[in-house]
């Protein structure tokens, strides 16, 4: 997470992240719009400020006025304050995830549940109605507490 500080010649960019270092010598195409968290999300964070430190699945208790969440681990339950420049959103799914996704290759979303995570990166989806499909692709889906 960083915030702009100056646009330079209307084309170079620079920027000061979190941890108080700045880049500036980057361009519109390396930016992306942050979306601010919200409760229940589920993503994943560090529990220290390593830089290469392990992340972890979590949902998003509570979100705090200082740039801080109140995060519930997902893997033993442990409630933790992290600051969100340790978070990001979680770039796949688990088993037992609520997702909205396409049924049969459709363009239309119905929502359902995860109930294996398959080896090639596919998903074998249990919908609200009763139907199933195997090795659901989930590019574009959103996933729900």
């Amino acid at each position: 997470m960083a915030k702009i500080v100056d646009i330079v010649e209307g084309s170079v960019i620079e920027v000061e992240y979190a941890d108080g270092e700045i880049s500036n010598d980057l361009s519109l195409r390396h930016m992306k719009k942050f979306t601010p968290y919200s409760i229940g999300e589920r993503v994943e964070t560090r529990t220290t400020s390593a830089a290469d430190g392990e992340f972890f699945r979590c949902e998003i208790i509570d979100v705090l006025p200082d740039d801080k969440c109140e995060v519930r681990l997902l893997d033993n339950g442990r409630r933790s304050k992290v600051p969100q420049s340790w978070m990001r959103r979680s770039k796949s799914f688990a088993m037992g995830d609520i997702v909205d996704c396409p049924y049969k290759g459709t363009t239309q979303f119905f929502r359902g549940r995860i109930m294996k995570v398959n080896a090639d990166g596919t998903y074998d989806v249990k919908f609200d109605d009763g139907d199933e499909e195997f090795n659901v692709i989930l590019l574009y889906s959103a996933m729900f507490g």
